[in-house]
């Protein structure tokens, strides 16, 4: 699916206070600036794939920018973690 679309991430940033930023590009030509509340290499292709699959369906990049009002990023992940507070490493 991503091949066909030729989906790719450039303008990749680390964000300070956490979290990614990068540029969504398809078939060479820039879309849309994303940022991910999340850090982290892999997420940038977990965002990907998600604006893959958005694509297939005909939902539009606007409707996957919109933050989930189910992720509290990764400080909530890691409180969950075991049911008890560790660090995130």
């Amino acid at each position: 699916m991503g091949d066909r679309l030729g989906l790719g991430a450039t303008e990749v940033e680390h964000n300070a206070g956490g979290g990614v930023s990068y540029t969504l590009n398809m078939k060479g030509e820039r879309i849309e600036r994303m940022t991910l509340s999340v850090s982290g290499e892999h997420n940038v292709l977990n965002s990907l794939a998600a604006c893959a699959a958005a694509h297939e369906m005909g939902i539009p990049i606007e409707k996957v920018k919109m933050p989930s009002p189910y992720s509290k990023g990764q400080n909530a992940a890691c409180r969950r973690w075991g049911g008890l507070r560790h660090p995130c490493i």
